[in-house]
């Protein structure tokens, strides 16, 4: 089981770091999403679902956490506060997606 957990979670990873061509992610939102899928956030979804789902969180970052993707911009990291904003929007968006599934 934990053998799967891991392919499943590798998986995950590859299909979240593919980037359309030409169209490259903005460094503050490409270092969003890779907190949430190193954090956890992405594992209650099927590595068939991640493409779909990121472009979801994408969607959902850039309405919902303008003021922490500003942030990142700025400061090249994710400081303490902008992580605790960052977490509780990825915790909002799981539980939204989760209940809409």
């Amino acid at each position: 089981m934990e053998t799967k957990k891991r392919i499943d979670a590798g998986r995950r990873m590859t299909e979240m770091l593919n980037q359309g061509r030409g169209v490259p992610l903005p460094f503050e939102m490409e270092a969003a999403v890779i907190f949430a899928a190193t954090n956890g956030y992405l594992d209650s979804f099927s590595p068939e679902e991640v493409s779909a789902v990121e472009k979801k969180l994408q969607d959902y970052l850039a309405r919902e956490a303008g003021g922490a993707l500003a942030a990142i911009k700025e400061s090249k990291e994710i400081r303490e506060g902008t992580e605790k904003t960052l977490r509780e929007k990825l915790d909002a968006f799981v539980a939204r997606s989760a209940s809409a599934a």
